[in-house]
């Protein structure tokens, strides 16, 4: 796995944090289809709003970007990951072993930068990670505090910016929770072709991506079921809230979901065990219409 999170300055602050964990990874209430109760991570990012439903390809893009296993097998934490990976895979870029260095300390692993490579990047801040377990639920947490300026000379890319904390959670087998994934982060990616590349519509929401959300996937008769709520600001595109806990990933399928995701106003309707034709039916105000990307 990638490394990003927690800058735990000490252990005093890495306690707080494992605390924080033991305290909200239990079920949830017998009244709510989610099985974790979602933590404090702090103000959100996102704001949620200004997304033009009315282009509704558009509409799907940013819909495949967040239900998990469709375009990532996790939002942001999957780009995030990728991203970081290549800049550390990418002698061109960094310095390994030097810029960034690695600071391991109990369970955590912290990369320190604040420095200027050989070729000119300028890495500013942290990325680090640490894992535990809670009543046999592993989880990793990553705190994101990075952002890389390009070379003057030959750039690879114009910006990459990693911010905020991301807590993936993995089942126990007490209950039908396959893993989960909280998220409160401010992705930015410009120009980076060798770690993502996309059409316009992705490389838009890219380059500034916020997103405050959490997300469950259990276990189910008909495949992969998935929860997911919260906000999410794609860039130049605006953003919108997002819900659902009837989306299935069915075993037919796995790429596209069956059920219905409420996107700001509208509802996006998938029908991947039937059509699995990479398309959904956006409402919005009564109006229907396709939305293929």
């Amino acid at each position: 796995m990638l490394p990003y999170c927690a800058v735990m300055k000490s252990l005093a602050i890495r306690c707080l944090a494992v605390a924080s964990l033991v305290a909200c990874t239990g079920k949830g209430d017998d009244e709510t289809p989610w099985l974790l109760t979602p933590q404090d991570l702090g103000d959100d990012r996102a704001s949620g709003t200004g997304f033009d439903l009315g282009d509704a390809d558009a509409t799907w893009v940013a819909a495949d970007q967040l239900i998990p296993g469709m375009y990532w097998s996790w939002p942001a934490l999957e780009m995030a990951e990728t991203v970081f990976n290549t800049l550390l895979d990418d002698e061109g870029v960094t310095d390994p072993g030097t810029c960034p260095y690695t600071v391991a300390d109990g369970a955590t692993l912290t990369y320190v930068s604040n420095c200027r490579s050989q070729d000119g990047y300028q890495f500013d801040g942290t990325v680090s990670y640490t894992d535990g377990d809670t009543d046999g639920r592993d989880w990793r947490r990553w705190e994101l505090d990075l952002e890389v300026a390009p070379s003057d000379d030959f750039p690879d890319f114009q910006r990459v910016l990693l911010r905020g904390t991301i807590i993936t959670t993995q089942g126990n087998g007490d209950d039908d929770l396959i893993d989960a994934l909280q998220a409160n982060v401010h992705l930015g990616v410009e120009e980076y072709f060798e770690a993502i590349n996309g059409d316009e519509t992705e490389e838009a929401i890219w380059a500034d991506w916020k997103l405050s959300a959490r997300f469950e996937r259990h276990d189910s008769a008909d495949g992969t079921r998935i929860l997911m709520e919260g906000a999410t600001d794609l860039g130049s595109l605006g953003g919108f809230t997002f819900s659902g806990t009837d989306l299935v990933l069915p075993d037919t399928c796995p790429n596209e979901a069956d059920g219905t995701l409420t996107v700001g106003a509208g509802t996006l309707t998938f029908d991947g065990s039937d059509g699995c034709d990479r398309c959904a039916t956006l409402a919005v105000d009564g109006a229907e219409v396709d939305a293929c990307p």
